[in-house]
């Protein structure tokens, strides 16, 4: 989706950040509220249990980095963009060439959607500032713009 007149290259490897974490806890808090109000006791105590499990998937595959899913790292090169994903911990990563099939620039966070070369899915990165240092967030924003635009 980028043209020859792309910008520099980058290379981004994620940190926790503190606003995703945030967003799941608050997001999954809200939930078992929810779910409390609303049903019998019994009822209530598994689906918070099951909400226990959820957080725990997200923030260990999103926050730490664990698990075969996730992605610790993206990179941007020669007009191509590759996606780093795998278990952090174990050293297992693979890298693949993706195709950016959307982006999207807002004033608290970058959504970029990739397809892999021969897949139909798309998979979709919400990257937030505390993720970056200042300057890679800013450079991320400029090429998220330019491949919008392209």
């Amino acid at each position: 989706m980028t043209s020859i007149r792309s910008p520099k290259p980058l290379d981004l490897k994620f940190r926790s950040s503190r606003c995703l974490c945030g967003y799941f806890i608050g997001l999954h808090g809200l939930v078992a509220v929810s779910v409390w109000l609303a049903v019998p006791w019994l009822i209530a105590l598994l689906g918070t249990l099951l909400l226990v499990l959820s957080l725990a998937f997200y923030v260990f595959r999103d926050i730490c980095f664990f698990g075969d899913q996730a992605v610790s790292r993206i990179a941007f090169s020669e007009n191509r963009w590759r996606i780093y994903r795998g278990d952090v911990r174990s050293g297992d990563i693979v890298v693949k060439p993706v195709d950016c099939v959307d982006a999207t620039v807002l004033s608290f966070a970058v959504l970029l959607r990739f397809r892999a070369q021969g897949y139909r899915r798309s998979r979709s990165i919400v990257v937030l500032p505390d993720q970056l240092r200042s300057e890679q967030y800013r450079k991320l924003r400029q090429v998220a713009n330019f491949a919008r635009l392209s």
